[in-house]
């Protein structure tokens, strides 16, 4: 990783309403590793081979409060305007209100990270963390360069995140401005030689220790424990003497005929996991008492007729998890089952093939799905029988492309995020209900926001092909999203 850029910044409304731009190259939102960094975004410059530091723009600049106040007054000059995306928009096309956002942090890597999770850590949780700043975390994330030998894990840790001057005013917690430009952003990476582009990672703290799974192109999966990686981006020495070549996989499957995407880890059972393939099977793993070593049954879970594409543990069961398929259907399998066939299936779920599920852990019998049609649906599984006849309890249809991930809150039931090849992260709340009162003196903006499902409250733009969106499990209403164009860090205002 040679380069990565950050921008940092917040917002104070309750929308986020996108002003259309004409799009020109030095303009955009992330820009190319050759590029001189603007104005408006923080260069991560590399200080040795595995530690970044991503310094504020501002600083040392004597006429940042007039070029500010130029900024302001342009601002005031463009009318303020509600963007409602129709299909698929280029990410240069566009300004984003930074208004709606508490914190947003852009990095780009070397090259695209197609999939990653959130590592926890032990610095709390709750809401307590969230609002109080500066913010930090950590993720992994895998590269797929479609080169030979050049693919790696990557290790990021997030550290000094501050908001924008204008959203502190707004905080429990004051920050002056002395406070952000005495604090730079910093970004600590290693990267770890990975066999393959990575089509999937995975990640789970058992015993105090962080167990990575990856899927590779290559056909296998690899599991790794990054206990010494996740020590050396903590600490500038430990960084400095860290090897990577030390850090090797603990468990290497190769029972796989094909390469696959789908696999997940239990949460009821530790060492209990999944994975599957573009061969339609699903194997189930279990670990030693150690977790250093995988056990692998060699009898798959067998049914769908297409390529598993994820896997679902349940979060109250141990012994059942969903998978979804290019077959078009979701299917719950009990793993005791001396068959090994699913119990519950719902055929043709979707009019396309199924990429993405997501169980909710706080209301367990809810399950969501997204496809290559651009729905997304709300099962609850309580309903669903043996017949194909089985009817979501919602659809959503306000994607135009295929749903590339989906994710239930982990701290409201009823809020998910979801992602999609029309480069959009949108943000529903089923417990938002439709407003029928009638405003009889509607401008054409009101007009077409009422076209919009009433739950959907926030669409988040910016980025090219996102591929995967997660929220951070200890920090409430964090979101981190990856794409072809980089990673965003962002909380909005309205979660």
């Amino acid at each position: 990783m040679e380069r990565m850029d950050c921008d940092v910044s917040s917002g104070e409304e309750d929308a986020n309403r996108l002003r259309n731009k004409e799009s020109s190259d030095d303009e955009s939102s992330i820009s190319s590793s050759d590029e001189e960094n603007t104005k408006d975004i923080n260069e991560v410059k590399q200080e040795d081979s595995s530690n970044s530091e991503l310094e504020d723009s501002e600083s040392g600049s004597e006429s940042s409060s007039e070029d500010d106040e130029e900024d302001e007054n342009e601002d005031k000059s463009l009318p303020a305007k509600t963007f409602i995306p129709k299909g698929k928009i280029k990410h240069t096309d566009l300004v984003v209100d930074e208004s709606a956002y508490v914190l947003l942090c852009k990095s780009r890597c070397e090259y695209p990270c197609m999939s990653f999770d959130i590592i926890q850590d032990n610095l709390g949780e709750g809401e307590d963390r969230s609002s109080k700043f500066p913010i930090s975390m950590s993720i992994v994330g895998g590269t797929y360069s479609g080169r030979k030998n050049v693919d790696s894990l990557i290790l990021m840790k997030y550290s000094k995140l501050f908001p924008s001057s204008k959203n502190a005013k707004d905080q429990q917690q004051r920050i002056t401005e002395q406070d952000r430009k005495s604090q730079s952003a910093t970004l600590r990476y290693v990267k770890i030689s990975h066999a393959g582009s990575v089509n999937r990672v995975r990640c789970k703290n058992i015993n105090n220790s962080t167990i990575c799974s990856s899927w590779s192109e290559n056909g296998r999966v690899y599991m790794w424990n990054l206990d010494k990686a996740i020590k050396a981006i903590a600490s500038d020495k430990l960084m400095n003497s860290f090897d990577a070549r030390s850090v090797e996989p603990i468990f290497t499957f190769k029972g796989h005929t094909k390469e696959g995407f789908a696999m997940d880890f239990a949460s009821t059972k530790l060492g209990s996991f999944a994975s599957g393939d573009q061969a339609g099977k699903i194997y189930i793993w279990t670990s030693n008492q150690q977790f250093s070593s995988w056990n692998v049954n060699t009898v798959p879970l067998s049914g769908h007729t297409g390529s598993i594409e994820d896997i679902q543990w349940s979060p109250s069961e141990e012994n059942i998890l969903a998978s979804c398929s290019r077959d078009r259907s979701i299917r719950v399998f009990d793993i005791r089952t001396p068959s090994n066939t699913s119990m519950v299936k719902i055929s043709d779920a979707h009019q396309n093939d199924i990429n993405v599920i997501s169980w909710n852990k706080l209301d367990n019998p809810f399950l969501l799905s997204g496809g290559d049609d651009g729905a997304i649906k709300c099962w609850d599984l309580r309903t669903l029988g043996r017949s194909s006849g089985s009817c979501p309890i919602a659809t959503f249809n306000h994607h135009s492309e295929p749903i590339t991930s989906i994710e239930w809150n982990p701290t409201d039931s009823s809020v998910f995020v979801a992602s999609s090849e029309d480069n959009q992260v949108s943000i529903f709340d089923l417990g938002v209900e439709k407003d029928h009162e009638q405003n009889a003196n509607k401008d054409q903006d009101q007009e077409e926001l009422d076209k919009l499902p009433p739950q959907l409250l926030f669409i988040h733009q910016g980025q090219k092909e996102i591929k995967e969106v997660h929220w951070h499990p200890q920090l409430p209403g964090y979101i981190v999203s990856t794409s072809l164009t980089g990673i965003d860090l962002f909380r909005t205002i309205s979660v």
